[in-house]
């Protein structure tokens, strides 16, 4: 059961109680990422996020820091394509302290360009870090090419030149016009109580005033049948395969889940079994579905040896085609729903799971499904189910990105 609330300015707030265990996990949602941005202010999303850590009114960096390490708390925050999320875990007795840094930090940073000069350094290593690992890079290549440089395509860091260039006005403008409450979901999970939890939010959250600007819309992409190629002297060719997926609101997306545990999405799904276990032709291999807001994607991941590129991809590809023919026997399909439901059940133990799920889905869909409907829509799930999404995912054609050495040898 779920405590929901709206507060007069439009702001959302939903919480579920966890009475057995002694600490709270809650977070501020607002529907700002890479989806939004353009080649002009690419990287702006994930930039506020890192300043909003850097001092406000009353609170230098420092003091952010030693506040929350001094109730052994956990205070963080992450961009994705199309969300901010920033977020703590504390005892319930830090609850309210939790929410009052949480909100100054949201609400009253400064933005000072002594701290801009100082994080823009940061980000910029943080960069380099990303280029040193060829399979975020590969992964961001795909995406690059699936949705031409768009939208979803975008890097959630931004690029070098941006970030180089970005000044305080545009850091300013860009929160000014995204930061609202009507945008913005809290979500809490753990220990708390209702009343006083609602009546801080609303004390430190109600007054926040909305602006006058439209909500941003992501246009929908369709996604292109490209290959791209990247030359990079590491000792692996990083390999990605891409195919159209489905968005967060369609009610396959739980088929398309147990179809990618048959896969690539486990250990003991097909791909990692054939090629790792069977064959012993790469060390990493693996599946896995992108939901958004308005479209979705299906990638197939490995890393191999130049020598042995070439053969696991063709072996990926076979795996694919043999999909496409035979479809998936009922064992695999009954497996794959009885690891995404025990997963799922796992995953209620954690107040922080749980507020990251109920967070999201408001912020995106509006709604958020009880544990047993979630239940219920896995253990529904038929064979039926899982030809359907196959035959629409994998009839358009693959979109191919390959870094590493010698990628010639794909063109």
């Amino acid at each position: 059961m779920y405590d929901q609330w709206t507060l007069s300015n439009g702001l959302r707030v939903i919480g579920e109680r966890m009475p057995h265990i002694r600490s709270c996990t809650v977070g501020i949602w607002l529907p700002v990422g890479s989806a939004l941005e353009d080649s002009r202010n690419n990287g702006l999303s994930h930039f506020i996020e890192h300043m909003l850590f850097k001092g406000t009114e009353k609170r230098s960096a420092r003091i952010i820091a030693e506040e929350m390490d001094s109730v052994g708390g956990h205070l963080n925050a992450f961009t994705g394509k199309e969300c901010t999320c920033i977020h703590a875990k504390v005892l319930d007795e830090n609850l309210s302290m939790a929410i009052d840094i949480l909100s100054d930090l949201v609400l009253h940073s400064l933005f000072t360009h002594e701290d801009i000069d100082k994080e823009r350094l940061v980000i910029l290593e943080e960069i380099a870090m990303n280029e040193d690992t060829p399979e975020d890079v590969v992964h961001e290549m795909l995406a690059s090419a699936q949705f031409c440089q768009k939208t979803y395509g975008m890097p959630i860091l931004g690029t070098e030149c941006n970030i180089t260039r970005f000044k305080r006005s545009d850091i300013q403008s860009f929160y000014n016009l995204h930061y609202c409450p009507s945008q913005t979901v809290i979500s809490i999970a753990g220990n708390y109580s209702p009343d006083e939890f609602i009546t801080q939010i609303d004390s430190v959250f109600g007054q926040w005033k909305n602006t006058l600007v439209p909500k941003p819309q992501i246009k929908t992409e369709t996604l292109s049948g490209t290959k791209t190629t990247r030359e990079k002297d590491i000792e692996q060719l990083h390999i990605c395969l891409g195919f159209p997926g489905l968005s967060m609101q369609d009610e396959r997306n739980t088929a398309l889940s147990v179809f990618n545990n048959v896969v690539g999405g486990s250990v003991s799904s097909r791909l990692f079994q054939h090629i790792r276990e069977d064959l012993g032709l790469v060390y990493s291999v693996y599946s896995y579905p992108s939901f958004y807001t308005c479209c979705g994607t299906f990638t197939i991941y490995a890393g191999a040896s130049p020598q042995k590129a070439n053969e696991v991809l063709t072996l990926i590809q076979n795996e694919v085609a043999a999909v496409k023919k035979n479809g998936i026997h009922p064992a695999e399909v009954n497996k794959a729903k009885a690891m995404l439901r025990n997963a799922y059940l796992l995953a209620l133990e954690s107040p922080t799971a749980r507020m990251h799920a109920s967070g999201r889905s408001i912020l995106h869909l509006g709604y958020t499904r009880t544990h047993e409907e979630e239940l219920h829509r896995i253990n529904n799930i038929s064979v039926d189910d899982i030809q359907e999404v196959t035959a629409l995912l994998l009839s358009e054609p693959v979109v191919l990105s390959v870094l590493g050495r010698a990628v010639d040898i794909f063109n």
